[in-house]
């Protein structure tokens, strides 16, 4: 089973604009309980993920996203989401080979 996580990016003229973007610490919490109630389930984080956890590579950004593996998510969509731009794919990729992660593409996986 395939679980998407997306996380909240607030998009001036919506009626979420308001809305503050998770802290890393809440965010880790959700995935770290998602992974708790469906222990068998790929859990691949997605939208708002360099909002929430920052850029690989960027401030601290790296280390956000590696915090994701630690509290079990499985892996990442990368490249830009529905409304907003992603992560850029080299920097992704990086991060991937950095932490020794295999990359599926398509349908995979």
């Amino acid at each position: 089973m395939n679980v998407p996580m997306n996380f909240l990016v607030p998009i001036p003229g919506t009626r979420m604009e308001g809305r503050p973007v998770l802290s890393q610490t809440e965010a880790l919490g959700i995935v770290a309980l998602f992974r708790l109630l469906l222990p068998r389930a790929n859990l691949r984080v997605c939208g708002g993920r360099g909002a929430v956890f920052g850029q690989p590579g960027v401030q601290n950004g790296t280390d956000g996203q590696r915090e994701l593996f630690d509290s079990a998510a499985s892996g990442l969509m990368i490249g830009d989401y529905l409304t907003v731009a992603g992560t850029p794919v080299g920097a992704d990729l990086e991060l991937a080979r950095e932490l020794g992660l295999s990359v599926v593409t398509g349908g995979e996986g």
